[in-house]
């Protein structure tokens, strides 16, 4: 499911290069959908991985806000631009933490 979230975060930047080939990703069957759902899929994997690597208050606190403020901007900065700065982000974050 973790890698199902990275497929379709790095899908937002790419959309219109998807649609003009014919392929058909969540970002471009429903636009709206596919971000509040990448906003609360990271939430929750911030929240339930905090949990499984038993981070700690102070860490979960950080890994969960660094979740939300990714998810955010997903949902708030819809340019291809800001999608590619937003995928850069969820990579380092996951990086940092895995």
């Amino acid at each position: 499911m973790v890698i199902l979230t990275t497929l379709q975060a790095q899908d937002f930047s790419d959309a219109g290069g998807d649609a003009a080939s014919g392929r058909m990703t969540f970002p471009i069957y429903a636009p709206e959908s596919s971000r509040i759902v990448t906003l609360l899929a990271l939430v929750f994997w911030s929240v339930f991985l905090g949990q499984v690597w038993e981070l700690g208050p102070a860490l979960q606190a950080g890994f969960v806000a660094l979740g939300c403020m990714i998810g955010l901007r997903y949902y708030l900065y819809r340019s291809v631009n800001e999608d590619k700065k937003s995928y850069v982000l969820f990579n380092v974050g996951s990086l940092y933490f895995t």
